[in-house]
């Protein structure tokens, strides 16, 4: 590119840049708006559990006993002061994540005004970001101070006589490890980031200013881990729940975190998506100038093999919301290939597949993905308490699903109710069972139950069946019409570990016959099943 083409190039950007940039604000508020009432999931309804104490006391000794750090519990609590509706908590994501996007296009900004565009095209309409512009988790917390660690990072580059980069990458990173532990592995990466732009060309970085910046975060994150979180000291396998690093894991969280997943789009349109995935990223990284990127990718880089070498080596924590964070350099890095590519032609085209792959994940937000929650427990609460009669009972397995689905319950009340906290105490679920039944089903032939189930432990569920017919059967009643409602856990996609639902109605099936009634929602199951117990 000669010298003149290049100086007009850079101008026509400069006089579009406030309309582009507004357009794309505008167009993430739009987005963020859209299905704020989509229902909860599992995290989010024990998020809302968290700030419903009546005083900030209460809410810090249960925050004690958990394994996440209180930050993000504490603004929210606040937050929610005005009001604890769905769609209102959820307007706190949205502003972290428009402030995350903001963030991100000034600091790309400093390195290429087109490359700052990208981004913010890609962060404002890729699959996971706008997932977490609405969730009710600590993650848009977390890629908010991400944002800004990396842009004080590169303010201290630009300037590193200046104490306000060193000032601000300081708070950044505190605030990353008070609202996650997994923020401390933002050190790593962006010391990286720090040390390879140092000498590229070769800046002057004060690192005894650099070193107390990293050092008061750490030791934040030690006293968090070590002292205040009680629960992280007192399980030692806090991450239980979470898959073992294997290829298949790896594979389908690079999927969703790229926007490849089935949870996201129709199986059949996959591979189209994956092709412009595949070619943006190709054609970025054989065309584009290293010089400028390569630190990003660095940061990026370093960020994955943290989190690979701890899960190897101490707790599985890989996970795609654990390594949402690299999103943050990783898109910098594509952006900047892109805006840096020599030759015209090949230019135009990457960009014009990055536009395409961004109004597709737009076309398919707004007509479909920005409704559908991540599990269905609002639909299988109303379909529940549609069909229950004031003498019915209701079992959930596992225990953690009854929280989120009784949310949405108006009538049924908790007696009615039994949680199977773990199926190997047996004597425990035996006398709970017999309890209500003994109360509730005196003196009838056919008795209604309802079993509210999600996907995960197959032998559990098993053994719950069993318990439960079991219990019938001494209680000398007849026959129970069984109404299964399993609700599709979104986790079952990640990792092996979890049953599918398809095993869960064989299972049903097993102990209780065929059933009479079948229907397969897509997010849940329902069918209905008439047992004998008792023959006269």
């Amino acid at each position: 590119m000669s010298k003149k083409t290049g100086t007009a190039h850079f101008l026509s950007i400069n006089n579009i840049y406030p309309y582009a940039l507004f357009g794309i604000l505008f167009l993430a508020v739009i987005l963020d708006l859209i299905g704020l009432n989509k229902g909860l999931w599992n995290d989010e309804y024990f998020t809302i559990h968290k700030i419903s104490h009546p005083n900030i006391v209460e809410m810090f000794r249960e925050l004690r006993r958990d394994v996440h750090p209180p930050l993000y519990y504490i603004l929210l609590y606040f937050w929610g002061k005005i009001s604890k509706k769905e769609e209102f908590l959820r307007l706190f994501s949205v502003c972290l994540s428009l402030g995350t996007l903001t963030i991100v296009i000034s600091w790309i900004k400093q390195y290429s005004p087109l490359a700052s565009l990208l981004a913010g095209v890609y962060l404002a309409t890729t699959p996971i970001m706008l997932r977490y512009s609405q969730e009710l988790k600590a993650y848009p917390l977390l890629v908010f101070a991400t944002s800004l660690a990396f842009l004080f990072a590169s303010h201290i580059i630009a300037k590193p006589e200046k104490f306000l980069g060193y000032i601000g990458l300081c708070l950044s990173l505190f605030v990353a490890v008070c609202t996650h532990l997994v923020g401390i592995m933002l050190i790593p990466s962006i010391v990286c980031f720090l040390y390879i732009q140092a000498f590229l060309p070769i800046k002057k970085i004060q690192y005894l200013k650099l070193a107390v910046a990293i050092i008061i975060p750490t030791i934040t994150f030690l006293y968090l881990k070590f002292f205040w979180l009680k629960q992280v000291q007192e399980i030692q396998d806090t991450w239980w729940w979470m898959p073992d690093i294997n290829l298949d894991l790896i594979s389908s969280t690079a999927k969703y975190v790229f926007g490849l997943s089935s949870l996201y789009l129709p199986i059949s349109i996959i591979p189209y998506f994956a092709f412009l995935v595949s070619g943006i990223f190709a054609l970025s990284v054989f065309f584009g100038e290293w010089k400028i990127s390569f630190p990003f990718l660095a940061a990026t880089i370093i960020f994955w093999v943290v989190i690979l070498v701890y899960s190897l080596i101490d707790s599985p924590i890989f996970y795609y919301r654990i390594i949402l964070p690299s999103l943050v350099p990783f898109v910098a890095f594509v952006a900047l290939q892109i805006a840096t590519i020599p030759t015209h032609k090949i230019k135009i085209a990457s960009i014009v597949c990055l536009i395409v792959l961004s109004l597709s994940y737009t076309a398919n937000w707004v007509t479909h993905q920005a409704y559908k929650p991540v599990e269905e427990n609002r639909e299988v609460a109303r379909l529940v308490e549609l069909e229950w009669q004031k003498n019915d009972l209701i079992i959930f397995y596992p225990d953690f699903i009854q929280g989120t689905v009784n949310y949405y319950f108006k009538k049924i009340p908790l007696d009615k109710q039994i949680v199977v906290l773990r199926t190997n105490k047996i004597n425990e679920i035996n006398k709970n069972i017999n309890t209500k039944i003994s109360i509730i089903f005196r003196q009838r032939e056919i008795i209604d139950m309802f079993f509210v189930v999600m996907d995960g432990n197959i032998e559990g569920y098993n053994e719950l069946l069993y318990n439960v017919l079991n219990v019938l059967k001494y209680k000398m009643i007849k026959k129970t019409r069984v109404h299964l409602f399993l609700i599709k856990g979104h986790d079952s996609y990640f990792s092996n570990k979890f049953e599918s639902a398809d095993k869960f109605i064989v299972a049903s099936e097993s102990k209780l016959g065929k059933p009479y009634f079948y229907q397969d929602f897509g997010m849940y199951v329902s069918s209905k099943y008439m047992v004998v117990l008792n023959r006269s």
